[in-house]
């Protein structure tokens, strides 16, 4: 079996060595693409996907082991999130209620107190996110297969700090500045300012899988071969869609695949590991908002008004779109690869380890949106005299305009799910290379020690992080296996 499963990799290997320019070619085109456009939503990695985190398994030895790792993990590179959610990934927008800037903070009820309609500021976005806990991790070898389970209890928070300039001429009692327009409490969805926080579990990773003994002619040099099912059991209930750039801890996603792992150790002193997953993580329904395929970035904040002209003229305030462009859409399945290598040098009692970790899960694709209350088109806003809505709609309509294009007077343009640009709803593609180093202290019966790790973003839809944490593991059984002649475990 173990031998079937090497030929195949080697045939992998080669026919990916032969399609490799065009992977990458496919590659380098999806990942431009994505240059070009911004999401709703930002991927967190859930933090038991990472294998570097946890213990390198022996599997010369019988082993039963739980282990625990206090952690503490935050992201240091905001541009990774300002340019994927953020309208041409700026950091700082400007606000100018006569349509001469970035926004028109008209279209979310902030207008000035003047009959000068000369609201402006300049807003800056700073996206804060950290995750705290502990790791926690059971392995447990059987006579013919073992079983390794791993998930975290994870406490996370993120925030997207704003800080504005100028402005302060707020004429709305409940909204006389940029924070209160995007935490506004008629908005159920896409609010953006303040912090969150959510505690649970990671998603929960079990391996079941066997072992092999490779035979090899020097007796300074043992080969051993793992390969395993692995079964993703989401924790999480997906994204809601209430704030931007909201928590996650765990996902609403099940994971199936399979994976090895291929450890040599010499003389028991130095160990070399190489190993991957693939899996394929199963669709669901998940709380999206979206902007409108033809009034681009942002436009999921846009006024609205309904088919019987409410709000009306002279009135310049309309209904919150964000709560009709936020709407339940199935996620589709995808794909995830994990590959890594590790080596661990032992001296005395101390281990030493250094590793590194490629990750890949490819972008979102949604096809079946919920679809909106029927009977509402966007608001027909026409600047400092105030609005036209009831009359009319304005159907192409952008959120920095002040007098955007009317349709024609008396015609209704209903807003519908199959205006929306799904791809603004949708997560992009999560590529890392992380590298971790670790220092251990071996007993007998138990393990401590300490390591950190950094991950840097490779694609725009990923998180670039660092991360300490610390290591308890208390063994229950670590006895070297007895092989015969074949390398099978006696």
């Amino acid at each position: 079996m173990i031998n079937l499963i090497l030929n195949r990799l080697k045939f992998l290997l080669l026919i990916k060595s032969l399609n490799m320019k065009k992977l990458l070619s496919i590659m380098i085109l999806l990942l431009s693409k994505e240059l070009t456009s911004i999401s709703s939503v930002m991927e967190i990695r859930p933090l038991s996907t990472s294998p570097l985190y946890y213990t390198m398994i022996d599997y010369s030895k019988k082993q039963l082991f739980i282990e625990a790792l206090p952690f503490y993990v935050s992201m240091y590179d905001t541009n990774q999130i300002t340019h994927n959610i953020m309208p041409d990934g700026k950091a700082t927008l400007n606000f100018n209620q006569q349509g001469q800037g970035d926004l028109n903070p008209t279209w979310m009820n902030l207008i000035s107190n003047n009959g000068l309609a000369n609201y402006n500021s300049q807003v800056t976005f700073t996206p804060e996110q950290y995750q705290t806990g502990i790791f926690l991790h059971s392995y447990k070898e059987y006579k013919s297969f073992f079983l390794d389970i791993r998930t975290a209890l994870v406490k996370e928070a993120t925030k997207i700090a704003m800080s504005e300039v100028g402005g302060k001429n707020g004429d709305n009692p409940d909204i006389m500045n940029a924070l209160q327009a995007f935490t506004q409490s008629s908005w159920n969805f896409g609010k953006i300012g303040e912090l969150n926080e959510l505690v649970g579990f990671s998603n929960f990773q079990i391996l079941i899988g066997g072992t092999k003994k490779i035979q090899k002619q020097t007796d300074s040099l043992d080969l051993f071969l793992a390969a395993f099912a692995l079964i993703e059991v989401p924790s999480g209930k997906g994204s809601v869609s209430e704030w931007l750039f909201a928590p996650q801890v765990g996902t609403n996603h099940w994971g199936l695949g399979f994976g090895f792992e291929s450890l040599m150790s010499k003389d028991e002193d130095i160990k070399f590991m190489i190993g991957g997953n693939y899996r394929y993580l199963l669709q669901a329904w998940e709380v999206r908002s979206f902007d409108l395929t033809d009034n681009g970035p942002w436009s999921r904040y846009l006024s609205v008004q309904n088919l019987y002209g409410l709000p009306t003229a002279p009135a310049t305030l309309g209904l919150p779109g964000i709560n009709f462009f936020t709407q339940p859409a199935q996620i589709e399945g995808r794909s995830q690869i994990n590959l890594f290598t590790r080596t661990e040098k032992q001296l005395g009692k101390c281990a030493f380890e250094l590793s590194y970790n490629f990750f890949y899960t490819q972008a979102e694709t949604i096809n079946k949106i919920t679809e909106i209350i029927p009977g509402y088109g966007i608001y027909a806003l026409t600047g400092p005299g105030g609005g036209v809505g009831g009359v009319t709609t304005a159907s192409h309509a952008t959120i920095n305009e002040d007098v955007p294009p009317l349709d024609p007077v008396g015609e209704f343009v209903e807003l519908s799910t199959s205006m929306f640009d799904k791809s603004s709803g949708s997560a992009k593609s999560y590529l890392t290379n992380t590298l971790n180093f670790d220092i251990q202290r071996v007993e007998e019966n138990y393990i401590y020690g300490f390591g950190s790790s950094i991950e840097v973003a490779a694609s725009i839809g990923a998180i670039t992080s660092w991360a300490i944490w610390l290591k308890f593991e208390y063994l229950f059984a670590n006895t070297p296996h007895e092989y015969d002649k074949n390398g099978d475990r006696l």
